[in-house]
């Protein structure tokens, strides 16, 4: 449980934090819908917040509005190259971001701290990104049942190795496949973290995976938790 020093600390951050968030997001927002539609634009807004407050501490204030455009064009190339995905419903006003954008955003530093508390074994550690596949192709594999995979990535940490695919057959589903020495493996969503169930191949599964910035947790046999970046897929 967070001490009063820290918990003081954590509040300033915040409020730290939402006065960034009121000064960048229409930069963001209008760098991101000059490269794809609205609807394209708030999901890489999002992303790109989502992924500044997990790296907040390594980031040097001239460096934030580089830092949250990059992230916007990852978000943004990603979310364009999954061509089966439907518009999300959102209101725009013409006058600024939308709400929902600058909703999340503002909660963005919230869920860190939450995750640093929740993991409070180890300082969570990122991953780092591999290679990604975002063309459709079915696998035919007894893993699989030979589901379309419209999304698969590989993410590498060391020695610890992490891949993930979103199967888009009956429903979205998610596998996560680790290497051995894990203990548990989850979906983290704005709104909160997604459980999910290990079969007899050693896959982690859920359904139902909402369409918004997604990031994958590792938490290691003995050691600390391991978190991916933000993507939406």
């Amino acid at each position: 449980m967070d001490g009063p020093d820290q918990t003081t600390a954590h509040v300033a951050q915040a409020g730290s934090w939402r006065a960034l968030v009121l000064a960048t997001a229409p930069i963001v927002w209008d760098h991101a819908v000059r490269r794809g539609t609205r609807w394209q634009a708030i999901d890489a807004s999002e992303a790109a917040f989502l992924n500044l407050a997990d790296g907040l501490g390594e980031t040097g204030d001239s460096d934030v509005e580089t830092i949250l455009l990059a992230e916007a064009d990852e978000a943004m190339r990603l979310v364009q190259a999954a061509t089966w995905r439907t518009p999300r419903p959102i209101i725009v006003n013409d006058d600024g971001p939308p709400a929902s954008l600058t909703e999340t955003a503002a909660r963005a530093v919230d869920l860190r701290i939450d995750d640093a508390t929740r993991f409070a074994v180890a300082e969570t550690a990122d991953v780092s990104g591999g290679a990604d596949v975002v063309v459709p192709w079915r696998d035919s594999g007894e893993g699989f049942g030979g589901a379309l995979i419209s999304w698969f990535r590989r993410y590498a940490l060391g020695d610890q190795r992490l891949d993930v695919s979103l199967l888009t057959d009956a429903a979205r589903r998610v596998l996560l496949h680790p290497t051995p020495g894990v203990e548990d493996c989850w979906v983290r969503t704005p709104e909160g973290p997604l459980a999910l169930d290990r079969d007899d191949l050693g896959y982690w599964r859920g359904i139902d995976v909402p369409e918004v910035p997604l990031s994958f947790a590792v938490a290691q046999v003995g050691g600390g938790v391991v978190t991916t970046e933000w993507v939406t897929v």
